[in-house]
């Protein structure tokens, strides 16, 4: 978590300091706002499956956890250029998905919080069609969202 600034000093900074450009904390609870978009897409998700394709869905809250850590990683890879817990989420997603069985998954990172794009650009992609629509007795399904 980042420790928030003073909006007045923040006004203070400009560009030239050698900062960059530094936006006030919105006082929201992000971690809300993760479950609430996460709840919408798994309906989504959920409808999409039943009525345009006569599937089922199953979600699993066990396997959304263990995304966090690749959501974790994937973050940091992308602000700090290096990765951690790679080895931890491979282990865990091996240990946790029974013999036999695949995982697949499609980590996609959005620029707004339109739930019905982000379930568009899902499934207009190859891999993210297969993983939406995948079929059988024991698929799951997860959704993990991490707001930064």
């Amino acid at each position: 978590m980042w420790k928030g600034m003073a909006t007045s000093y923040i006004k203070t900074l400009s560009p030239s300091n050698g900062i960059g450009y530094l936006m006030p904390s919105s006082g929201r609870n992000l971690s809300d706002e993760e479950k609430l978009l996460e709840n919408i897409l798994k309906d989504k998700i959920g409808s999409v499956r039943k009525n345009d394709h006569n599937l089922s869905t199953q979600w699993d809250s066990q396997l959304s956890y263990l995304l966090s850590t690749a959501l974790a990683n994937y973050e940091y890879e992308r602000v700090g250029g290096g990765s951690f817990a790679t080895e931890e989420f491979q282990h865990g997603i091996k240990n946790y998905v029974p013999e036999g069985h695949t995982f697949k998954a499609f980590p996609i990172q959005f620029t707004h919080f339109e739930s019905d794009r982000m379930i568009q650009h899902i499934y207009a992609n190859k891999v993210g069609a297969e993983v939406f629509l995948a079929k059988g007795e024991m698929v799951r399904h997860a959704v993990r969202v991490k707001i930064v």
